[in-house]
């Protein structure tokens, strides 16, 4: 999407994944996605494809924001849990698993 017309450019329709978050690394340019299932992946913001870094996480990360001060990018479900990724090697680690919003 351009910031200044609004003007949609579609950059890959055949994806065959649904993509349900995105984070952008700017420092690196790369684009960072989770389908809300049990895939993480990186995006080619140019062309749109998708390499899979963690395509088994077994979490159902439902939203990802990255960090750039330590370049970790961060995950959540949608049951209160949340999760650290490295973008790098795909390693997910469990940061809190409570339940309790209080």
């Amino acid at each position: 999407m351009d910031p200044l017309t609004g003007a949609i450019t579609d950059i890959n329709a055949n994806t065959a994944r649904d993509i349900a978050a995105l984070a952008f690394d700017n420092s690196t340019g790369r684009l960072y996605g989770s389908n809300g299932d049990n895939r993480f992946f990186e995006v080619d913001p140019l062309t749109g494809d998708i390499t899979d870094i963690n395509n088994s996480t077994d979490r159902n990360v439902k939203t990802i924001a990255f960090d750039p001060t330590t370049g970790i990018l961060y995950g959540a479900t949608g049951s209160d849990r949340f999760y650290s990724m490295d973008p790098a090697t795909g390693a997910i680690t469990d940061i809190n698993t409570s339940t309790d919003r209080n």
